[in-house]
């Protein structure tokens, strides 16, 4: 069966840069057909239940004897089949597609779990919409492999940046499979599951995702706003919070935050009356007007009394 699976692999992930070697009329490896087949075999590929060990890809490629067999050729060729800006800092060929997916998510080689410092309690954030009312700014960290787990918070710009993240109908799927992979694989770490938890914290109402989109931290291609929520509501399920994890600091430092009354007034006055430059020009006149009638006034008072 191994066998039989490597061999339609290699097939696929040639035949996905060149399909001149088939007929216009072949039912699989067209070039006519290519977009249509890749989602569902990209889709089966990355199940899993359905992970081929890449040795075997290595193993038949030497058989072949007809070209390259290094793990970074074929760790690329995988990876340019899933998605042509994906990249993996791997050093070593990876155990399977899985595997080399979520670490072009992360990018890094390791399985290592990265900890947090350490906190006593665990912190519940609030959702986007009451960050940004309490001064949390968002920001899009879009800088070429940017990894999922690149989340940083400044407390003292009350700055949040966030990665890129594009949703489409294969997102849930995918994301799924690599919290599972991540929940049954003692030491790979839980960096995937993290940052689901923490945008299911951060994604409870339409507006929310409004509020992303808007920061170009996602790329909505489902269409409703309602059913990217719904997608982040499904995902956490069943899954247990874990205190080692990765944006526990993050969570702590958001809800710290959250709680200064101090960040909210301020917060209150730029939506409120410092959200357009004619507000600004407004505020600006009348504390001018203000300013010059309380120094007219000064100036009446003491001449009054200079004149006694």
């Amino acid at each position: 069966m191994m066998l039989l699976d490597g061999c339609f692999m290699i097939e696929v992930l040639r035949a996905s840069e060149c399909s001149d070697d088939y007929a216009p009329n072949d039912p699989v490896f067209s070039s006519r057909m290519n977009h249509l087949r890749k989602p569902y075999i990209k889709r089966d590929m990355l199940l899993l239940e359905n992970q081929l060990p890449l040795l075997v890809l290595k193993a038949l490629l030497e058989v072949e004897n007809l070209g390259r067999t290094d793990a970074e050729y074929i760790n690329h060729l995988v990876l340019s089949y899933c998605g042509e800006t994906l990249r993996a800092n791997l050093s070593r060929l990876a155990s399977h597609p899985l595997e080399l997916y979520r670490m072009s998510l992360l990018h890094k080689d390791t399985i290592v779990q990265v900890k947090s410092p350490p906190i006593n309690e665990t912190k519940v954030i609030e959702n986007a919409v009451e960050l940004r009312e309490s001064g949390v700014h968002f920001i899009s960290n879009d800088k070429y492999c940017t990894s999922l787990t690149d989340i940083k918070f400044d407390p003292k710009t009350g700055r949040l940046k966030l990665p890129v993240l594009p949703v489409h109908d294969g997102t849930e799927h995918f994301l799924l499979n690599m919290v599972a992979y991540e929940q049954i694989h003692v030491g790979t770490g839980n960096e995937i599951t993290s940052y689901i938890m923490f945008m299911n914290a951060l994604i409870k109402t339409a507006d929310d995702v409004k509020l992303l989109q808007r920061k170009n931290i996602i790329t909505n291609s489902l269409g409703s706003h309602k059913d990217v929520v719904e997608l982040f509501n499904r995902l956490p399920k069943e899954v247990a919070h874990d205190p080692n994890d990765a944006l526990n600091k993050v969570r702590f430092e958001l809800s710290e935050y959250h709680a200064n009354k101090g960040n909210r007034w301020l917060a209150n006055l730029r939506h409120q009356y410092l959200h357009s430059p004619w507000m600004v020009l407004s505020i600006v006149a009348a504390s001018l007007v203000i300013l010059l009638t309380f120094i007219q006034t000064l100036y009446s008072v003491l001449t009054f009394h200079l004149r006694k």
